[in-house]
C-alpha cells in the first residue's frame, strides 16, 4: 500500500485466514488493523532473528478482539501490492543518541526472568537471582512512566535499586543495565519453578487458546506424572487429588519470546500419588502427511473438507467437514458422536493431523478421487 508497509500474519488454525497488521514507524512496530476499528490496541514486536538468521514474529492469537480474514480478500484489492522482504527497507529511528552502558552493570541471561505480575501483566516482574544461591531472588515492578523496573523491598525502605531492560541488536536478546546503588534487602526464596518443556506435555488442546489439561513428569526417566486441569477462574492448572487432600497445588502456563511453552509451579507440593506414565494412553494419536487430504466443500472454500484414510490402500476413508475451529466427521456427526480432528504444522511438509480420544461410531466410505476438488 502506498507510504505504509502491512504485514499479514496466517491465523494458526487456517492458513487461508490472516490477521493484517500495519507497520508504525514511531515504535517500531505492528498494529492489527482490525483491532484498531474496535478501539482495541492490538501490536507485535519488530522481527526477531534466529540462530539460522530467519525473521520470525512473536503473535499471541490470544489478544486479538478482532476476528481473522481471508486472505483472498486482501490480495483482490488493488491498492495492495505483494512485497518480497528484500524490497522492504525499515527506516531506523531518527534524532536517537546512541545509549552509553556502563559495562559493569550489566547483567544477562539466564541470571534474571520475566513473569507476571500479581495483577495479572505478562512480564510485569521482573526476578534477579542471587549471585550465590539461585534459589534465592530479587523481585522488581516495572515503573510505566520511567520504563524501568524498581526493587519493591528496597523502595519500601525508601533506597531506589532500578533495573533497565535493553536489547542486543546483533543477537536479539535482552540484558539489564543495573543501577549504582546496591540491595539494602535481603533476597527471598523464590516460591516459584520454571517447568521446561521437555518436561511436560499438554494432552487436551480442543481449544487451541485454552488446553484443558497437562501432564507433568516427577523425573526426567518419564515413569510417573501428575495431572493438571484448567481452571478459568484462576486462568491455571490444578492437581484434583491433591484438592481432596485440601492442598492449592498447580501450575500455570506461559510462553518464553522464541514461542517455547513452559509452566511456572505454584507455591506447594504435591501430596497425593503420581500416576504410572502410559505414552498412548495419553498423548493424541496423530495422522502422517502422507495420510491425509484437504479439499474444497460445496462453496468452492479451499480446505474445509478433511479426509483421513483408513490404510496404506487408501481406498477407505474417514470425511470430516470443518466447523468453526476444529473439523468434524460428519457421519459420526448424525449419530450424535463428536469425533474431531484438527491440522497441525507450520509449514506444508511438517503438517499432520491429531485426532480426538472418542472413537468412531461410524463406516468408513468408499474414497472416489472424483467426487473431491482441491
Amino acid at each position: 500500500m502506498p507510504n505504509s508497509i502491512n504485514v499479514a500474519i496466517f491465523d494458526s488454525n487456517d492458513s487461508t485466514f490472516c490477521y493484517p497488521f500495519f507497520y508504525q514507524k514511531s515504535s517500531n512496530n505492528f498494529r492489527c488493523s482490525n483491532c484498531l476499528k474496535l478501539k482495541k490496541k492490538c501490536t507485535v514486536s519488530f522481527p526477531k532473528i534466529d540462530e539460522n538468521g530467519k525473521e520470525y514474529f512473536i503473535h499471541d492469537p490470544k489478544k486479538h478482539i478482532c476476528k481473522p480474514i481471508r486472505i483472498s480478500s486482501i490480495k483482490k484489492i488493488s491498492k495492495f501490492i505483494l512485497l518480497e522482504r528484500k524490497d522492504i527497507v525499515f527506516k531506523e529511528k531518527e534524532n536517537t543518541k546512541e545509549v552509553k552502558i556502563d559495562e559493569t552493570r550489566i547483567l544477562k541471561l539466564p541470571n534474571f526472568e520475566f513473569r507476571q505480575s500479581k495483577y495479572g501483566k505478562l512480564g510485569g516482574k521482573l526476578v534477579i537471582f542471587d549471585t550465590n544461591d539461585k534459589s534465592l531472588c530479587y523481585e522488581y515492578y516495572f515503573v510505566t512512566r520511567s520504563k524501568y523496573f524498581i526493587c519493591g523491598n528496597c523502595e519500601k525502605e525508601k533506597h531506589r535499586v532500578t533495573a533497565k531492560v535493553h536489547l542486543n541488536n546483533e543477537t536479539n536478546e535482552k540484558f539489564l543495565e543495573l543501577s549504582k546503588n546496591e540491595h539494602i534487602c535481603e533476597p527471598i526464596n523464590d516460591e516459584f519453578k520454571i517447568i521446561d518443556a521437555s518436561n511436560f506435555i499438554v494432552v487436551e488442546r480442543n481449544v487451541e487458546r485454552k488446553p484443558k489439561k497437562v501432564i507433568v513428569f516427577t523425573s526426567l526417566t518419564k515413569e510417573f506424572y501428575y495431572e493438571l486441569i484448567y481452571y478459568a477462574k484462576g486462568n491455571c492448572f490444578r492437581c484434583i487429588p491433591c484438592s481432596n487432600y485440601n492442598k492449592n497445588v498447580g501450575a500455570k502456563l506461559y510462553k518464553k519470546e522464541n514461542g517455547e511453552e513452559y509452566l511456572m509451579s505454584l507455591k506447594n507440593k504435591h501430596v497425593c500419588t503420581p500416576k504410572k506414565y502410559e505414552k498412548g494412553k495419553l498423548q493424541p494419536k496423530t495422522i502422517p502427511k502422507s495420510m491425509f487430504e484437504l479439499y474444497q466443500n460445496k462453496n468452492s472454500e479451499s480446505n474445509k473438507i478433511l479426509i483421513v484414510f483408513t490404510s496404506e490402500k487408501k481406498d477407505f476413508v474417514y470425511e470430516y467437514f470443518w466447523n468453526r475451529s476444529l473439523f468434524q466427521c460428519s457421519q459420526c456427526l448424525k449419530q450424535n458422536k463428536y469425533v474431531n480432528a484438527k491440522v497441525r504444522g507450520e509449514n506444508e511438509n511438517e503438517k499432520y493431523v491429531e485426532l480426538s480420544k472418542v472413537e468412531h461410531v461410524c463406516t468408513p466410505i468408499k474414497f472416489d478421487q472424483k467426487k473431491y476438488k482441491k
